[in-house]
């Protein structure tokens, strides 16, 4: 396969995996089949902590983001369906706020392999590609 179509397909597959839609929904189905064990509880913090952490998460993502609706929605989620299960919060939580870095990164990550396939399709337009290629498969 071309090495621009392998870098396009996997743009396209980082952009779709990590779209912010598609990610919290994956997260939620996660969470909804995830049966936490006896011995999986909440690491014991500070509600300072707790409340430090939470407040960084609305400022960063929840409110200065591209995907706050799709973290709101999650968030909310969260809070309606699990606020019995202490488990299945800290884990959602653990979701939301990693979210951010997969985000960010594989959106930076799918752009940089779209200029690159982009690139190596201009290459393989120019006479000396054309050349090199007579050449080695011409030997």
């Amino acid at each position: 396969m071309p090495l621009p179509t392998l870098l396009h397909g996997l743009s396209r597959l980082l952009a779709e995996l990590y779209d912010p839609k598609t990610y919290f929904e994956r997260a939620r189905r996660s969470l909804d089949a995830w049966q936490p064990r006896p011995f999986q509880k909440p690491k014991v913090t500070t509600p300072w902590y707790e409340l430090r952490i939470i407040a960084a998460s609305i400022w960063t993502q929840g409110i200065r983001s591209t995907y706050r609706r799709d973290y709101w929605s999650f968030f909310a989620t969260l809070v309606r369906r699990y606020r019995h299960s202490p488990a299945h919060v800290w884990m959602g939580f653990s979701l939301l706020l990693t979210a951010h870095h997969f985000l960010i990164y594989s959106r930076h990550v799918s752009q940089e392999l779209a200029r690159d396939s982009a690139k190596a399709i201009a290459a393989a337009r120019t006479p000396e590609f054309a050349d090199r290629l007579a050449l080695s498969s011409g030997s």
